[in-house]
């Protein structure tokens, strides 16, 4: 599934259709896929971020509201999966990488993206963090039982 909506993002689209992928992308990663998306050893996470931060620069407000949004979802998924964001951070990471070395013009641009998607993430920590459960505390360790020094 992400495969086709990958290849049909790559080629030029209607806003229309865009909006409609970005969705799709949305509902699927909220509700069905968010496991394989962030498989270790796939590279879905890696192609479907930079898809998406390619999408957030993109003229109609609609289709980047979409994709800044589809962000968040991701952060919040990976998040969900494994109790960090690291693979969704290193993932867009190479997606900016990517991103910047095709359009080295654009580079301030791309640095204030970046500050952005890392304030969207550390917001989405905070929120999946406040809306987890209390981790139940440890139990005390048992005392040592200590010795009496011997009597003379």
């Amino acid at each position: 599934v992400f495969s086709v909506l990958l290849l049909l993002m790559k080629k030029e689209q209607s806003d229309t259709i865009l909006e409609s992928m970005l969705g799709t992308l949305h509902r699927l990663i909220n509700d069905i896929l968010a496991a394989q998306l962030f498989a270790y050893g796939t590279k879905h996470g890696a192609d479907v971020t930079y898809e998406v931060l390619r999408h957030c620069c993109f003229t109609n407000k609609a289709i980047r509201s979409a994709a800044s949004s589809l962000l968040l979802i991701m952060s919040q998924a990976n998040y969900k999966l494994v109790g960090n964001t690291t693979a969704f951070k290193f993932h867009a990471t190479n997606g900016m990488s990517k991103l910047v070395t095709e359009s080295p013009g654009q580079q301030t641009y791309f640095r204030e993206v970046i500050k952005g998607i890392k304030k969207e993430v550390d917001v989405a920590v905070q929120v999946a963090k406040a809306n987890s459960p209390p981790p139940s505390p440890a139990p005390a360790p048992a005392p040592v039982p200590v010795a009496s020094p011997p009597q003379t």
